[in-house]
């Protein structure tokens, strides 16, 4: 996972947020996270697990703030599930390209033009060494 560092300045504050929305279904999901006061606005810094874990990190900060000094780093392991998602989609995507080349790289073709019988006769090695025959006719081709 990457890790992400946010520089935070002239934070006077920490506090904590619950929130519990309600999807579209009824279901209720509890959010509880840690905001950070500037001057200027709340900054939402942090997702807890529970709100405990927020009283904590907030208690944290404040102790921390009553200190001389005015900015906070925070290093924190970062999960993005849409990011896992394309990862694992363009993952898939090349393994499905590569297959096909080796799979195609791997099978031989052999066509014989038969005028007599007025077809073509299609020889095929596949990658495991199954042999196989497909007859087409002229009319159909």
């Amino acid at each position: 996972m990457p890790k992400q560092i946010k520089l935070y300045y002239d934070v006077r504050g920490a506090r904590t947020i619950t929130e519990t929305p309600t999807d579209s279904d009824g279901y209720e999901m509890t959010y509880h996270y840690v905001t950070l006061t500037t001057p200027q606005v709340a900054i939402i810094a942090w997702e807890a697990y529970s709100e405990a874990e927020a009283q904590q990190l907030a208690e944290k900060i404040q102790s921390f703030l009553m200190s001389a000094e005015s900015q906070i780093s925070v290093a924190s392991d970062s999960f993005d599930l849409g990011d896992l998602l394309v990862s694992i989609t363009c993952s898939l995507v090349i393994l499905a390209v590569f297959t096909g080349i080796i799979v195609a790289g791997l099978t031989r073709h052999r066509p014989t033009f038969d005028r007599f019988l007025d077809q073509i006769l299609e020889e095929y090695l596949t990658p495991f060494g199954i042999r196989g025959e497909k007859t087409y006719s002229f009319r159909d081709v």
